[in-house]
This record gives structure tokens, sequence and C-alpha cells, in this order.
């Protein structure tokens, strides 16, 4: 171990004893450095003393990241380790070495160059793109963020320097350095609103609040003396998790998501925030340590493998659909309202023949035209413009709206020109919710961390009346409750706790029960997502009881504090009274079915990932043409134990192991598709991760099954060239040794040496190697012009050029070209004779192949040929004369059918 500087030690000693005496007062939270590495909490940030001897002594990584594939170091054995896991490399550098053998019939660097400069020029493009992965790393290695330099004064230094415990200032549209604890920010009640699109792909804006005791940090100078200790859980890559525990003051207080703020997530909509770093470098939630990746693919190397791609993995929300909700039904005290219909049910009434839906809409829309709102489609006369009082339960549709204007965490904002509020919510979800309730007479305005402002529409008087409401807790929605709540106070000084969630919120029923299930059964036939409504109110003794065990909860620091929470919220989360429910649709995006149905004809397959319920994932389906009338339905439900403890524990990693399970059986290329939100995993698990890249279509989907089939390198492909090969080159031999062989070559009556006939057979072999390609390419670009008959010249350059190097080297070769080769008639008719005589066969086969058994690509030559590229009845008689027809919808079940009745054949015909 090397010692420590004398001068660094003492200061260190220095600042722990200076520092020493503040601890000592501390009764609660004592530090025990043999607790660090234990279970459910290792990481401790000194706030404001990153050079303090216990800061030291921990030693956290910097903040300098890299995502460089080499170093300088491994460049070259890594690099050629890559090259020669290719088996093509592997096969030339065996006969490479073969050709330094008595066995070999050519020279050793005839082998072995071309191999040396085609792994030197992958190894160039690897450099290059880790080359510029480098330079992206110095750029965000290198930016500038405000740091405390004590005194209360803050100045700018590069990212990298960035240590656990620095206090740093991040500014309005800048991207936060490291995963930060929040600390305060410029509004008074420390909210802040971050874009976290480099992370999740998600767009939404996520409200964050700094704690309450440290809010009030709005100055540079406050700083001056700040001293807090953070306890906090070990680095790891989950975004949406964080448990911790800040001791500011003699006082300890839980940390949660909504304090953390991670590196690569921006600033929107706030003028600044201050914040302590917990995590640096590859211990932020951005880089994911296991797999050594890190978040973005940057390789050329992807292009090898998307034309193998056997199986397409999607998410659905975000991906298949846009991410935007509206508001489009409900149902309250078991009347449902809402005439809207939906994308799903419009698909449901064309599978029928049935145009009833879409006449009906339209009437409904010219009858009733109103003026589009964003998140917002719903249309009901019974409750709109304050009619709801007039309803026969007007007292539970009162609160059903109620409940959607401040059961949130959405943040109003108003315009200041034209007084219009919009909301900023964590979810399109939420954000609809909000909307809804606004244009139905109830509009949230206002919110602070301790008090929620409405206006709602007074059944008494008939004026909109301003309401305010305590916030005194929030039961944050998570996948295991999948439900979220508030614990309100109203002005009358009733506790009311307001919920939302999966249809099992309100699980002991109340007297709209029945009719409520029925209704969300009907609207998630429709493709709808629901969301159950329920509220009770509390007595004053059952919330302090409450309270005092939530509290203990949150600010518990170890391994079960998830569970603690959770069985706090359930303890209060009972005998709830239903209300009803929401339906809102998410729409495909434009262009899906078809995308799908083209993708389908090219033979690859399909998966649609999604949480939704069974009944509600089938009719997407059937709406975006990933599932046909006539298919056979195989629903599979798994109501094991295990799998029920999974879902209660909120896997967040199924879609990742759908994709490994689905790479393991196939043992096929898998490309995922996803918006990058709760899809990391399927992204990264499968052989392909893209984004999403806009809606273009694909005019010839067939063409693609030449890659998926396996056609065109298939071993009976393969085997059919060695044979072509082996053909044209005993065609030539003989050939050329027929027409040479006893006839005088020149004018002295010579006959020709090895070298002239050797010369002769190669000028052969590269005609005929370069007309085949020439026959084979369907479409002639520049670069196949100069390649093909490029070639063929290069080969008389080298003749010239090889034949006038002394003979000492070119031996036999010397000047055969110009002396031995051109003067010669003989020597061009011979190859005129054999080219064409070799070609013949090759010519007469692609003929017959591309008249009587076209593939893929051959069908489109003939659809343009005869000029039917846009007919699609003509496209599809075409089609049906492939060699090998696409296996989707009904011939795939033909086929299904047909090998099924082989098998019983056969077992018929073998069994005694």
């Amino acid at each position: 171990m090397t010692p420590l500087p004398y001068s660094s030690l003492l200061s260190r000693v220095c600042c722990f004893l200076a520092h020493r005496s503040w601890r000592g007062r501390r009764s609660k939270f004592d530090v025990d450095h043999s607790q660090i590495g234990g279970p459910g909490f290792s990481r401790v940030a000194y706030a404001n003393e990153p050079d303090c001897f216990e800061a030291g002594i921990l030693n956290y990584g910097s903040n300098y990241v890299s995502t460089t594939k080499y170093t300088l170091a491994t460049f070259f054995p890594k690099s050629l380790f890559e090259q020669f896991r290719r088996v093509a490399n592997i096969y030339f550098l065996f006969t490479g070495c073969l050709s330094f053998t008595p066995l070999a019939p050519y020279s050793a660097i005839s082998a072995i160059l071309p191999l040396i400069v085609v792994i030197g020029a992958t190894m160039a493009k690897e450099a290059i793109e880790d080359w510029r992965r480098y330079q992206q790393d110095l750029e965000v290695n290198n930016r500038k963020v405000k740091i405390h330099r004590g005194d209360g004064t803050f100045e700018f230094t590069e990212w990298k320097n960035l240590r656990v415990g620095d206090i740093v200032k991040v500014e309005k549209d800048n991207f936060f350095p490291a995963d930060l604890v929040m600390l305060a920010s410029g509004y008074d009640d420390g909210l802040c609103y971050v874009e976290t699109m480099n992370l999740d792909g998600e767009t939404n804006l996520k409200l964050k609040q700094a704690l309450d005791a440290t809010s009030g940090l709005q100055a540079d100078s406050g700083f001056q003396n700040f001293k807090a200790i953070i306890k906090c859980e070990d680095p790891n890559a989950s975004l949406y998790t964080f448990v911790g525990t800040m001791e500011y003051e003699e006082q300890q207080y839980p940390l949660s998501p909504q304090q953390l703020l991670l590196r690569d997530s921006k600033l929107r909509n706030t003028d600044y925030i201050y914040g302590v770093v917990v995590f640096t470098g590859h211990d932020t939630k951005m880089y994911h340590e296991e797999s050594d990746k890190p978040a973005h693919a940057r390789t050329s190397n992807l292009n090898e493998e998307l034309g193998q791609v056997d199986t397409i993995l999607s998410d659905k929300t975000g991906t298949l659909t846009c991410n935007s909700m509206e508001f489009i039904k409900c149902s309250i005290a078991g009347t449902a309202y809402g005439h809207g219909f939906t994308e799903v049910e419009r698909a449901m009434a064309r599978r029928k023949g049935s145009p009833l839906m879409e006449n009906e809409q339209s009437e409904e829309n010219y009858e009733h035209p109103k003026l589009a709102v964003k998140g917002f489609n719903f249309d009901d006369e019974r409750i709109m413009n304050g009619n709801w009082v007039n309803e026969p339960h007007s007292d539970v549709v009162q609160l059903f709206f109620r409940l959607l204007a401040v059961c949130h965490t959405a943040i109003p904002e108003v315009d200041e020109e034209t007084g219009k509020i919009s909301y900023e919510a964590e979810s399109p979800d939420e954000a609809a919710f909000v909307i809804a309730a606004r244009e139905l007479g109830f509009e949230f305005y206002q919110r602070t961390q301790t008090n929620i402002c409405i206006r709602e529409l007074d059944p008494v008087s008939g004026m909109h009346v301003e309401k305010s409401y305590k916030l005194l807790s929030v039961l944050e929605f998570n996948s295991t409750r999948k439900r979220m709540s508030v614990i309100l106070q109203d002005e009358e000084g009733k506790l009311l706790l307001l919920s939302k969630g999966a249809d099992r919120l309100a699980q002991d029923g109340r007297e709209f029960e029945d009719k409520t299930k029925e209704q969300m059964h009907e609207y998630a036939d429709a493709g709808l997502r629901t969301l159950v409504l329920a509220y009770r109110q509390l007595d004053e003794e059952e919330y302090k009881s409450f309270n005092e065990k939530f509290m203990a909860a949150k600010n518990s620091v170890s391994a079960d504090r998830d569970e603690k929470i959770e069985e706090a919220a359930d303890s209060i989360e009972r005998d709830l009274i239903l209300l009803g429910a929401t339906a809102v649709e998410d729409k495909l995006q434009n262009g899906v079915p078809e995308c799908i149905d083209k993708l389908a004809q090219a033979g690859i397959k399909i998966w649609v990932l999604t949480g939704d319920k069974m009944e509600t994932a089938i009719n997407i389906g059937y709406a975006c043409s990933l599932l046909r009338q006539g298919m056979k339905q195989i629903i599979i439900t798994l109501d094991r134990p295990e799998i029920i403890r999974l879902e209660k524990g909120g896997n967040k990693d199924a879609f990742a192991k759908v994709t490994r399970l689905v790479k393991a059986g196939t043992g096929k290329v898998t490309l995922g598709i996803g918006d990058g939100a709760n899809d990391v995993g399927m992204l990264q698990e499968a052989d392909i991760g893209v984004g999403i890249s806009g809606a273009e279509g694909m005019q010839f989907p067939m063409l693609y099954q030449e890659g998926v089939q396996n056609v065109l390198f298939s071993w009976l492909r393969i085997l059919g060239w060695m044979f072509n090969g082996v053909c044209n080159g005993v065609m030539i031999f003989f050939f050329c040794t027929t027409a040479l062989q006893h006839q005088a070559f020149r004018k002295g009556g010579e006959v020709v040496d090895f070298a002239v006939l050797g010369a002769t057979m190669y000028t052969c072999v590269v005609w005929v190697v370069n007309c085949q390609m020439a026959l084979s390419v369907s479409y002639f670009t520049l670069i196949q012009h100069i390649f093909i008959w490029g070639g063929i010249a290069l080969w008389y350059l080298f003749l010239l050029a090889y034949g006038a190097i002394t003979p000492t080297l070119s031996t036999s070769a010397f000047m055969v070209f110009v002396e031995g080769l051109a003067p010669a008639p003989s020597y061009w008719i011979t190859a005129l004779f054999v080219v064409v005589a070799t070609l013949i066969p090759f010519f007469t086969y692609s003929v017959i192949r591309m008249r009587f058994f076209p593939m893929y690509h051959n069908m489109i030559q003939w659809l343009r040929f005869d000029g039917h590229a846009d007919d699609p009845e003509y496209c599809q008689v075409v089609r049906q004369r492939s060699v090998r027809p696409t296996t989707v919808g009904v011939s795939a079940r033909i086929d299904a059918k047909v090998s099924q009745l082989g098998r019983r054949v056969h077992h018929a015909v073998h069994s005694p």
C-alpha cells in the first residue's frame, strides 16, 4: 500500500477533528465503517465534505466515464481475437498456413496478403469507431458544471473532477453530471422538472422534489456551513428505485426516487437546482456494469445481421402506440358514460363487415362539433357542461371527478398571456385524467408541498368555487400494489383516502361492483386501459397510527424497506368504497397495421410484449393486424404460486427473459424494438436493439424472405455454387489443353509451354467469373461496372506489370503477354470460345430458373418488367408462383395441417 503524503494525512486528520464535535452530537445516526458493504446500504456520502477523513477511507471512483472498447495496450490482441472469431477468417488463415507447405500450388504471399488486407481494413474500421467513442467521451467528461468551493461560492469545473459528496449547481437546460440527491431548486417548494429521454426514451417531463428540510437553501451562500450525511443503496442499474436516508441537523429524513436526479437527464422549466453527488462515473444508473455496455450502441457491425432477422420483439406502448392517452369513456356508479368509438372497435366492426360504427361516429361528430383538446376525446351531454348535477348519483359523480382532480402528482402551469392552465405529469395517463377533470368542471390549478387547490361547480349555488385540500400523504404507485393513493384533509377537517389503480383495488365490492366489472370488460374488449377509482373516510386515530408506521418504513434503510412501505400502505388501503372506472385510449401509430402486415409477408415472426389484460391485448392484436380472423388462438395462463410471486414482486426483467427464451428456443437472430422505457432489458438482450425511426413501409416485403429463410446461403445453395465452380474449372482446363496441346503457337512452330497455357487458363477464369457475376446482377451501378470490368482490365495490367519484372523474379512469366500471348490469334480465339462455352450452361440454368422457378427477387423483376409493380392483385398472383411460399396466416395453417397429416400417415404405416 502506498503511504499517504504527510500533508494530505495531516489535513484529513484536522478535518476529522474539526467536525468531531458536530458528529458527537448525533444521537440517532452513529457511523460505523464496519457496516459498509452490509445488506441494505453501503454508500455513504458526506455532503460538502468530499475531502474529509471518512470520505477518503471509502475511496469511491472518479466521475470519468469511458465507453470505448479498446485501449492502446489492448487494441491489437483484443481486435485480433474479435476478427478470428469469424469462421471465414479462420478458414483463410488455415489455407494461408498451408501455402507455406510444399502441398500449395501457389505462393504464400498470394494467400496471406488478401487476408492481411481484409483484417487490416476491418481493424482500421474498429479503430476509427472506437476513436469516435473516445472523442464523445472526451466531450462529455469535459463538460462544465458549478461546484461549491467553500464560503458559499460556486465555480465551474469539469464533470470528470466531481467526487462523491460534492455540492453542485445545475442550471436550466443542462444535463446532470452525476447521480445527485436534490437539495433545493429555484422554486420555493423545491420542485423541478426533469427530462429523462436519454435514459428511458420517455418524452414526458418527470417531477422531482427536494426534502422540505433542505428546500429553503435557495442561494449560494446558504451552503457555506451546510453539512449532511447520506446513506443509500449500492450502485445499480435500476432507474426507478432508490433507497436512502439523509441526516441533517440531527434529524433523519427518508430519501426516495423523488429526490434522485440521474446523470444525463436534463433540467427543464426550472432555473436551477442544488444537489449532492452520490454516484459517480460507472457507478451511475445509466451504465450497466454487468454487461460492461454503455447505454448506446455505436457500431457499424449491425448490418451484418440485419438481413438475418427471424423474429422481431416489440413493446406496445410508445412503440406500436403513440403513448398519448385520451380520456374517452368512464363508468360512474354503475352507469356507462361516453359515446366515442376506439380503433379496436372499428377494426372489430370491419372484421364483422359492419359499417355502423363509422356511420354513427360521423353522424355524432356532425351533430355535436367540439374543439379538439389533447388528451380528451369524451362526449356525453349527461355529465358535460355541469349537467352531472341532474344525474341520479350526482354525489358519486362529484366525488369521482374530484378524485381525478386531486389524486396525482401533476404540476399546473399557467400561461401568463392567455391564463390557460396546462399540466406537467409523470405519465400520459395521469395528464389525461387531470385534463378530463378540468374539462368536466373540476379544474386543478395550484399545488404546493402541503396543499392542492381546485375549482369546481357547487351543485347548491350553481357557482364555481375554490376548494383547498391539505395533502397529508402520497402513497406512490408501484407494480406490486398497482395503485396510487393520497390522503387529504378537506376544509371541514375530514380525512379522505382517495385511490386509483388496478381493477382489484376495490375487491371488497360495493353496490356498483357487478355493473362496473361488466363495463370494464367491455372497455377492455374495446382496447381501452382501465383504472378503478375508490375512496373511504378515515378517523384521526387510524391516520395517526398509519402515519407513524409509514414514516418508520420510509426512514428504514434495511433490505426490506419496500416491503415495509407496502405493508403500511396495504394497512390503510382497505374497505374502499367503489366510485367507478376510467377508460383511456392509446392510439396506434400511423401505418402500424400496414407495417406489421408487410413484415408478416416478409416471413418475419412478430412478438408484441405488453402488460395489458388478456382481452385488451387480443383486441389490440386484431387492430394492428398482428392477429387475423381464422387464426388459431392458444391462450396460456400461469396461476402457479411462483408466477404470482413474480407478479407481486414487479419483475422488471420480464421482457428481457421472454427475449432470452425466444433466442434460446429458436437459435435465430432476434431484433428488439422499443422506446427505451420498460423495454430496455429487451433491447439489450436481443441480438439487435433499435429505437423508433419513422414509419417507412417496405415496397416488396417478400424480398426479405430470402434472408429470413436462408435461401441464398443454405447448404444446398453453397454446394450448388461449389459444383458450378468445379464444372467451370473442368471445362476451362480441358477446352484450353485440347485447343492448344498440338497446335503451333508461334511463327517458328513452337508449341505452348506451361507459362502460356497457365496464363491462357487464368484469362478464361477471370472472364468466366466476372461474366457470371454480371449475369447475376439485376441492377448495375457505377460501382458494379468498375469492379466487374475493372477486374478484367486489372488482370491484363497485372500480366503487363509482372512480365516486365526482371526474369530473376518473374521467371517463366517474363514478357509472357507482350511476346507470347498478345501476338498469337489462337490465344484470343481460344479465350473467346472457352468463355462462351463455359457461360452457356450457367446462362441456360439461370433462364430456366427465372422463368419457371422464380425466387423472390426474380418475381420482383417480373413485376417491374410487366409494368404491374403497383398492382396489388397482380403482385399477389406472381407471389404465389414462389418456390417457397410465405408461411404466414392461411398458408401457415395449411402447412401445419399438411405436416400433421404427414405425421399421422407415417405413424399409421409404422405402427404395429
